[in-house]
């Protein structure tokens, strides 16, 4: 037979002065929360906690670059939306027309228009290796979508 657990022994919740309030549900090995812009509209934030010991909640990095999104969202959708644009063209042009109808990838012809067919899911945090990646869903790649990783406003790949 199975008790009810009260919620609360579910997940730790924190609150830091760059994120706001981050969740981290047992078992799962980061914070996160819910959070929206103009143009990557409503997403996930996702935080990677560190290993065992360090302490709880974001790291000093991690605020950091936290911070650096949010006081420049826009110079970040705008990198995003030139790096969604290359990536989009190259697999665009490696489509035949057969897999561009299967997948509703039309030929677009502004760059703008980028953000009609792609969905922000989530910005990663990570403990290394860059600031931070955001990770879209796009049509041309629907297995493994677009994740743009970012070091000091700068993007430094494009998966």
């Amino acid at each position: 037979m199975l008790d009810w657990v009260e919620m609360d022994s579910y997940f730790e919740e924190i609150e830091d002065p760059v994120f706001g309030t981050l969740v981290k549900f047992v078992g799962k090995s980061s914070w996160t929360r819910r959070w929206d812009s103009p143009k990557l509209g409503d997403f996930e934030i996702d935080v990677e906690a560190g290993l065992p010991g360090e302490g709880t909640g974001p790291t000093a990095e991690q605020q950091q670059a936290g911070a650096l999104l949010v006081d420049h969202i826009d110079r970040v959708e705008e990198l995003c939306g030139q790096a969604l644009w290359e990536n989009y063209r190259k697999d665009f042009e490696e489509m035949d027309s057969e897999e561009r109808e299967e997948f509703g990838v039309p030929d677009l012809d502004d760059p703008e228009d980028i953000w009609k067919l792609v969905s922000c899911k989530e910005i990663t945090f990570p403990t290394v290796f860059c600031d931070f990646h955001v990770r879209f869903e796009v049509p041309w790649d629907t297995e493994h979508g677009c994740v743009v990783s970012f070091k000091d406003l700068q993007v430094i790949e494009v998966e």
